[in-house]
């Protein structure tokens, strides 16, 4: 599964720490900085569009897709991980 997340640029350091934190517990796979669609300069055709979106709905469809609720739960557990 795939996801394409938006960091703002001041908290980048922070982010990266938490996937690494991911990484190391086996949920996470592989990561890499890849430009933004939405910073390119380039706008998505309308089938380019209807394909993301059709495989979106395949990955919720499959059950490959985590709450909020679960993930704040995540969060709650690295941070106070991060304290000890």
């Amino acid at each position: 599964m795939t996801y394409q997340i938006q960091v703002k640029p001041n908290t980048k350091d922070d982010f990266v720490k938490i996937i690494q934190s991911l990484q190391n517990v086996g949920v996470v796979e592989h990561f890499q900085e890849t430009k933004s669609w939405a910073l390119d300069g380039r706008q998505l055709s309308e089938q380019e569009l209807f394909m993301e979106l059709q495989k979106r709905e395949q990955e919720i469809a499959d059950g490959q897709f985590f709450t909020t609720t679960e993930l704040r739960k995540f969060l709650k557990v690295w941070r106070q991980m991060g304290k000890k």
